[in-house]
């Protein structure tokens, strides 16, 4: 009795951690995708970088929007994440109507001429 009771505990614990997973991801592919249509360019400094144990990497970058400073975290590929570092001028994108909602333009390299 104990051990079934073990048993459907795990598979209500497994369903509730695919569920959290599949509904994060949506969530998150939704939002970088409203933010790709509706949203703004704007240049920003990596102030921290992240190595996971496998393959994650995500850099904390720093912009400033209507003169309040944001700070944001993004994974991104590892080609990307080998060509820059700490204190690097990066390409974002952010929503106007919530400039907390960021995401990193990797296939636009900032360029001096572009300005701060």
């Amino acid at each position: 009795m104990k051990r079934k009771v073990g048993n459907i505990i795990a598979i209500l614990f497994i369903s509730g951690m695919i569920t959290y997973v599949v509904i994060g991801s949506i969530i998150f592919n939704n939002r970088k995708e409203n933010i790709l249509r509706n949203g703004n360019f704007s240049s920003s400094i990596i102030n921290d970088e992240f190595v996971g144990r496998q393959s994650v990497r995500s850099f904390t970058y720093e912009f400033i929007i209507g003169g309040k400073t944001y700070i944001n975290e993004f994974d991104v590929n590892q080609e990307y994440f080998n060509k820059h570092q700490i204190g690097d001028t990066i390409v974002i994108k952010f929503l106007p109507s919530k400039p907390e909602k960021s995401i990193i333009i990797e296939d636009k390299e900032y360029k001096s001429c572009m300005g701060l």
